[in-house]
């Protein structure tokens, strides 16, 4: 159902779909919350861009079985929601919205299989958890790709550690986008900022 034009609110009965697994509803004037979610456990990827979805993410959400999730350039305010509901998880676009609140510890998701994680162009405060990079056992050390935090209202420059994450380090980071005030990673990120 994607890019059809399509209109109109989710009915809360496709929850009834127990075994519904795809969801792709992007590029269409959705509207209303997405509090539908709540209601399909099996979903494993979820593709709600470019809609009109508006309310907060539902405090309850659990998606263990989702592997990608995007939610980007709609409505949605409030907090991100914890980690604690996305086992699998390795791509989690949230980006475009109107999120406030910190940028939970993500790099619980999965035993650290998140891969891409984009919540720019928000609202969001504090800074980036150092917590995903301080693990004492290397294995259990994020091994992300893309981090994309530019255009918040982050305050606290990002720890020194998430910039050791880079390729250039043996580590998996390839791309690391935040604004030059809070990114001092000049060797690997941020060269745009020099």
């Amino acid at each position: 159902m994607n890019d059809n034009a399509l209109t109109g609110t989710v009915s809360e009965e496709i929850g009834a779909l127990d075994l519904l697994e795809d969801i792709y509803m992007g590029q269409n004037h959705y509207s209303g919350g997405i509090s539908f979610l709540s209601n399909i456990p099996s979903v494993r990827k979820l593709t709600l861009h470019k809609n009109q979805f508006q309310g907060t993410i539902p405090t309850n959400l659990t998606l263990n079985n989702a592997i990608d999730i995007d939610i980007s350039f709609n409505k949605l305010t409030g907090v991100l929601p914890d980690a604690e509901g996305f086992q699998s998880l390795k791509i989690l676009n949230l980006d475009h919205n109107q999120f406030t609140g910190t940028i939970p510890d993500y790099g619980k998701i999965g035993n650290g299989s998140l891969v891409i994680l984009d919540l720019s162009f928000n609202a969001l405060e504090g800074s980036v958890p150092a917590a995903w990079v301080n693990a004492s056992n290397k294995d259990d050390i994020l091994s992300i790709h893309t981090i994309n935090v530019r255009n918040n209202n982050l305050m606290n420059t990002v720890d020194n550690n998430i910039c050791k994450l880079g390729v250039s380090n043996q580590g998996s980071l390839v791309q690391l986008e935040a604004d030059c005030d809070i990114c001092r990673c000049a060797i690997d990120f941020c060269s745009d900022c020099q």
